[in-house]
């Protein structure tokens, strides 16, 4: 069918569509609504798109977690569908595309760009490892989301840390590879929990089977949490302006869809000149695969990057209030 996922929905026609997949508190349905809508349109519409864009930054990758679920639905359980699983469909991403999206029941479109955020040591082929291991990272569980906002909180001092450790002149060095305990031994310096910090290494870690480098350690830490991808444009927006949305004040249509030189030209433009870490935002954001993302889906992920300051409360904790 038709794809309305860009839409601009009134805020009682984002509640209808939240109430379809059991979100029925009226308060969710406004917090959400306030958080996802472009401040600047006079029209005061959210699209589902933006809500999709704002939950990339506080969750585990949505298309790989999608690609996790599709698995255990075709095939029962991830132990069966790896089984199913054929050495040859690995070797390069062009028969991961044709094979890879039967076997996840998804279009070649997505199948790329999962083989992609799998290549984390850029080898242009794929083990089973890898493949487990990025799927495992998409788990969504109580603990895994307590340790995704932790590192969401201490990234920075994670950066640091490694760069620190192993600073080549100006480089970081891509040669040596780590093993649990000694990437835990990097992190000894950074203010996280010693139990997060061993979740959070022996969970990224099983994404290689013979250790990891401090790039491919980025990169997984990053899919496990994308905000993190984000944080580096949301503070270089600031340094210019008080909030992110104002940065775009001068874009008059910002649903326009943007290829991915145009938006990173206009990021450029804002004087965002740090962009290492582009084309996994770009990936993380283009949800339809589509190779377009507009100015509110970006907007709104870099809004919903913030680290809140309220911890989530039980039922009866906000029966009381």
């Amino acid at each position: 069918g038709e794809d309305t996922t860009m839409k601009p929905l009134s805020q009682a026609e984002f509640a209808a569509a939240l109430r379809r997949v059991w979100v029925i508190e009226e308060s969710e349905h406004r917090a959400l609504f306030s958080l996802v809508r472009d401040e600047s349109d006079p029209s005061g519409k959210a699209s589902l798109s933006d809500l999709a864009c704002g939950l990339v930054a506080v969750s585990p990758c949505i298309l790989v977690a999608e690609a996790r679920s599709q698995l255990i639905r075709k095939w029962g359980s991830l132990s069966r569908a790896y089984e199913a699983l054929e050495d040859e469909w690995l070797e390069d991403i062009s028969i991961f595309s044709e094979k890879g999206s039967e076997w996840m029941s998804m279009t070649p479109a997505e199948a790329e760009r999962i083989f992609r955020f799998t290549d984390i040591d850029r080898s242009g082929h794929l083990s089973r490892a890898e493949v487990a291991g990025i799927i495992r990272l998409s788990q969504a569980s109580v603990p895994m989301e307590d340790t995704r906002r932790v590192v969401q909180m201490s990234y920075r001092g994670i950066e640091v840390a490694l760069r620190e450790s192993l600073l080549q002149g100006s480089e970081l060095d891509d040669t040596l590879r780590f093993n649990v305990e000694e990437l835990l031994g990097l992190l000894q310096g950074v203010d996280m929990p010693q139990a997060e910090k061993r979740r959070l290494v022996e969970f990224v870690a099983a994404t290689s089977e013979d250790g990891m480098t401090l790039y491919e350690f980025f990169i997984a830490i990053r899919l496990f949490a994308p905000s993190c991808a984000l944080e580096g444009v949301r503070l270089q927006i600031l340094n210019g302006h008080d909030r992110v949305s104002d940065a775009f004040r001068h874009i008059r249509n910002r649903r326009q869809p943007l290829g991915r030189r145009e938006l990173k030209d206009l990021l450029q433009s804002l004087g965002v000149s740090e962009l290492t870490h582009f084309d996994t935002i770009f990936d993380l954001l283009d949800l339809r695969c589509s190779g377009l993302v507009t100015v509110t889906e970006l907007i709104v992920a870099l809004r919903s990057s913030e680290l809140g300051t309220r911890r989530w409360l039980g039922e009866r904790e906000r029966e009381e209030q």
